[in-house]
């Protein structure tokens, strides 16, 4: 008798009633860039701007004073996997009738709560004791590596935004800015990376890079 059997790390498993196996993983990478107030006046003034992001900071070659990145510390919620059950088109890169994430769609959130995520979760845990906005408008289609099946999530939090602990994050379908625990609609994933606590003379650039197996 001929077995046919494939093998990967188990997130979801298809069990067909033969031999035969098939399964899918996702891998995150939650990365937090973080720069001290000096830096981001630096930075203002330089390019007489109010709000320094991410790309200004390399562009003018000021590093981070401080980098972190959590490995693997999130789930793709069930509405997130809707997306790609039904079809669902998630880069606007891709040519099918509905985009998701694009210039004006995704925010990257930031709450308070260390709770363990699940899959049913469809907005962040608290926000309790943070300030100002901790969902921020990622203002550009994730970059796409279609070779490594690789989807990254870029947001910059300036010196007044999500000033508090970060304790867990996700990513959204929503077009502002705000402060509040719901998330637009569909919420694609949820995590609970290294605690870590931002202050208001800081800006951070958070990534959430996902990568499908």
């Amino acid at each position: 008798m001929a077995i046919d059997k494939g093998f990967a790390v188990d997130n979801i498993t298809t069990n067909v009633h033969t031999e035969f196996m098939e399964h899918g993983r996702v891998r995150t990478i939650f990365r937090v860039e973080r720069y001290d107030f000096d830096q981001t006046m630096w930075a203002a003034c330089k390019l007489d701007i109010d709000r320094p992001e991410a790309q200004h900071f390399k562009m003018l070659g000021v590093r981070p004073y401080d980098v972190t990145e959590d490995w693997d510390c999130n789930l793709i919620t069930n509405a997130g996997w809707n997306l790609f059950l039904k079809g669902k088109t998630l880069l606007s890169t891709d040519t099918a009738p509905t985009v998701w994430y694009d210039a004006t769609h995704g925010r990257i959130g930031i709450g308070t709560s260390a709770t363990a995520a699940t899959y049913t979760d469809t907005a962040l845990t608290s926000i309790a004791g943070m300030t100002g906005n901790n969902w921020i408008l990622c203002g550009a289609a994730p970059t796409v590596a279609s070779s490594a099946r690789t989807a990254i999530f870029t947001a910059s939090f300036g010196l007044t935004d999500a000033v508090g602990n970060w304790n867990e994050f996700a990513v959204d379908q929503g077009t502002a800015s705000a402060a509040s625990t719901a998330a637009t609609a569909p919420m694609l994933n949820h995590g609970i990376p290294v605690t870590s606590t931002k202050n208001s003379s800081q800006t951070w650039a958070a990534t959430v890079t996902l990568t499908f197996s």
